[in-house]
């Protein structure tokens, strides 16, 4: 399955995504509105059980929409659409595992047998190579979460919506974890409002 491109894209774009792609149905993705829907059991962890599992609901116990970048939703889009062929293709095997699991029918990356991914696998079979191929360091798929904050942050978006986004609980977590950004944050905000003392010319 072609899975390095939306998976990337979605965990990059929507930090969610990176415990929780394995585990989210088509059900809780609006494309049209560019939301994924975090409100039911679609976080999945790659624990030591013998299997992957879904949890029964996030981890703060509560739901939020979760928005997407536009590239993001146009390769959830056309994965539908493999998605889809791959669902008759896999007709066989995944119906069964779906009747014995109906949480696990219509998930956006289903394995191979028709049940949440693992992520171990996911970072092996897909996201490692495309680390490879793009030289790119040899990071961890959880590494796209603190990329993606540090990005938010250095571009000079509002911490409180990265709170939001990250589903911290508290302001003050979100600006501690990310405290090595603040620095640099505080001398460009300092330029910036050094120009209003500045004389017209």
């Amino acid at each position: 399955m072609g899975l390095a491109q939306p998976t990337t894209l979605t965990m990059t774009s929507n930090n969610k995504a990176v415990k929780g792609c394995g585990g989210l149905p088509f059900l809780f993705t609006e494309l049209p509105r560019r939301v994924l829907l975090g409100n039911r059991a679609s976080s999945i962890r790659a624990s030591r059980k013998p299997k992957p599992h879904l949890r029964d609901s996030t981890k703060t116990g509560m739901g939020r929409p979760v928005h997407l970048l536009p590239e993001a939703v146009a390769a959830l889009k056309a994965h539908r659409l493999r998605y889809l062929e791959e669902r008759l293709r896999y007709a066989t095997i995944w119906n069964p595992a779906w009747r014995a699991e109906p949480r696990h029918e219509d998930l956006v990356f289903p394995s191979l047998i028709g049940g949440p991914m693992d992520r171990d696998n996911l970072a092996a079979r897909y996201f490692k190579p495309l680390l490879k191929r793009a030289e790119l360091p040899n990071i961890r798929l959880y590494d796209l979460r603190h990329t993606f904050a540090t990005l938010w942050l250095e571009s000079g978006e509002h911490p409180k919506i990265l709170q939001e986004i990250l589903g911290h609980s508290r302001i003050s977590v979100t600006l501690d974890t990310y405290s090595h950004v603040i620095p640099h944050m505080q001398r460009e905000a300092m330029s910036r409002f050094s120009h209003m003392f500045s004389k017209p010319s």
